[in-house]
């Protein structure tokens, strides 16, 4: 049996995997919505129970945001809780880190969507882009994501998480009273945030730390029976609390909870599963290859996600014909659109989010070293 070693003593096993599949499945789901027709509408004969299955799984973007947010409050938040609890956390440091690596990537993506908006004939607007910039989008009266760019949604939510956090461990530190203030200032600032977000999403970050203070797992077999279901449930109950063109599913909904119940039910799945995979070390070479294959997918899931919107949406603008038929034609036409954009996104991470090492150097050389 392979030897199980808490996930906080060392590598985090097959996170990069879920990091990476979360990415994609929402990259699927975008395409295959803006590929394809809905299920209703399509020619008949290709209405069957293996295209619902596969319309079924290429509606699962909530769900893998869901997994983002559980893998940022475990990797994120439950480390810093950790070094939080043995008195190495500095706040200094932790802001750098956290506004190099949202900012890095996503000043290139705004940037981008402006590009795009213009080749598509709109004029972007420096408000929105503003707005965007500073996670604010659905919080500043009802300025949206800034150019239909739809991933960026989340980014509010992950700016607000990393911002609430460290002002509640500073709260909780001994340190000076004006650091505190500042602290309680950005907190209560966050709670107002939080009453135009949607709280729910907070709750699962919450999870993903609480996760990681799980401590070693006295059965990984059981953890896993356990975290698999939970998630499966959680999966069901979120799709049947969402809004479907092709399935009347009001009767079921009725007799399940509420969406914000169902979501945290996938969040707490999520978090045992991936506290799970995190200390399930491969012991086989093949395992050890295949855990470490992930690293160099994960590494620009981050860039996947921001970017792949903007350049499926241009593909769309001058091609917006979807298809109706699932024949070798459409099949293959979907699958050279998620190559490209999958294409698309590794260039750009080159470009960008590959750099945010040195780009971070760069800052921690020139600001001022924290008292």
């Amino acid at each position: 049996m392979p030897s199980q070693k808490p996930a906080n003593a060392g590598r985090y096993y097959w996170i990069d995997w879920l990091r990476f599949g979360a990415a994609f499945v929402v990259l699927l789901s975008h395409t295959r919505a803006m590929h394809f027709v809905e299920f209703a509408a399509l020619d008949q004969a290709d209405r069957n129970w293996i295209t619902a299955l596969a319309y079924a799984l290429s509606r699962l973007g909530l769900e893998a945001v869901v997994l983002f947010f559980v893998l940022s409050g475990y990797l994120v938040g439950g480390r810093s809780l950790q070094r939080w609890r043995e008195g190495v956390f500095r706040p200094g440091p932790y802001f750098l880190d956290r506004a190099t690596r949202i900012y890095v990537p996503l000043v290139p993506t705004l940037c981008l969507t402006a590009v795009g908006m213009l080749a598509c004939g709109q004029t972007p607007s420096v408000t929105e882009f503003a707005v965007n910039l500073l996670g604010l989008q659905g919080v500043a009266g009802d300025i949206g994501v800034f150019g239909g760019n739809a991933p960026l949604w989340s980014l509010a939510y992950e700016i607000w998480f990393y911002l609430l956090w460290a002002c509640v461990l500073q709260l909780c530190s001994n340190t000076v009273t004006r650091t505190k203030l500042v602290a309680a200032t950005v907190v209560l600032a966050g709670f107002f945030v939080f009453t135009r977000l949607d709280v729910t999403y907070l709750f699962c970050w919450l999870l993903g730390v609480v996760a990681h203070q799980l401590g070693p797992i006295p059965s990984r077999g059981t953890c896993v029976a356990v975290a698999v279901p939970v998630v499966v449930a959680g999966v069901v109950m979120m799709q049947l609390n969402s809004a479907s063109s092709s399935v009347d599913v009001s009767a079921w909904r009725a007799a399940i909870p509420s969406m914000a119940w169902s979501t945290l039910i996938l969040a707490a799945g999520f978090g045992l599963l991936v506290h799970c995979v995190g200390a399930w070390e491969p012991a086989a070479g093949w395992a050890r290859s295949l855990d470490h294959w992930g690293t160099p997918l994960a590494d620009f899931s981050y860039t996947l996600y921001l970017t792949h919107f903007v350049a499926l949406g241009f593909w769309t603008h001058f091609y917006p014909v979807r298809a109706k038929a699932l024949d070798a034609a459409s099949l293959l036409t979907f699958g050279v659109k998620v190559a490209a954009l999958l294409g698309v996104a590794w260039i750009l991470y080159l470009c960008f989010e590959r750099q945010t090492a040195r780009v971070r150097g760069w800052l921690r050389d020139r600001l001022p070293a924290p008292a």
